[in-house]
């Protein structure tokens, strides 16, 4: 697997994680506009088929977002365990604010005092050297 896929997989999870806190933010929202309706109405098992089927979906989505949780932690903690090896502590800073806390290449060069140029030569060390210490 290239370096880059395996640092910015925490990334990936964390997309698919707000995706899933998106879904179930739009799934309580439809289940309170049933609700409100059915309030409204009295009566009417349609209004309470739609809230029960919005319920099962929020409560559905939860689940797997535990889990998701769960692999965020383990890969972050992974990739953590790994950037630290790195020898310099620039190219390592570079790593974590890249691939765990999923920084703009402006904001860290801001953070570190550096042009974006430079930061992107860094970041091409920081790879290679990644690349030669998951390999040894």
């Amino acid at each position: 697997m290239d370096i880059k896929v395996w640092l910015n997989r925490g990334n990936k999870i964390n997309e698919r994680i707000f995706t899933k806190e998106e879904q179930i933010e739009m799934w309580r929202s439809l289940a309170s506009k049933v609700t409100a309706c059915y309030e409204q109405s009295s009566g009417g098992s349609s209004a309470l088929n739609k809230l029960e089927y919005y319920i099962a979906k929020c409560s559905d989505m939860e689940l797997t977002l535990g889990g998701d949780l769960a692999e965020l932690i383990d890969t972050k903690a992974e990739i953590t365990e790994f950037v630290r090896k790195m020898k310099d502590p620039v190219l390592s800073l570079l790593l974590e604010n890249r691939y765990l806390l999923g920084k703009s290449w402006e904001t860290i060069a801001e953070e570190l005092n550096y042009t974006g140029i430079y930061i992107r030569e860094l970041h091409g060390k920081a790879l290679s050297r990644a690349r030669k210490l998951k390999e040894a």
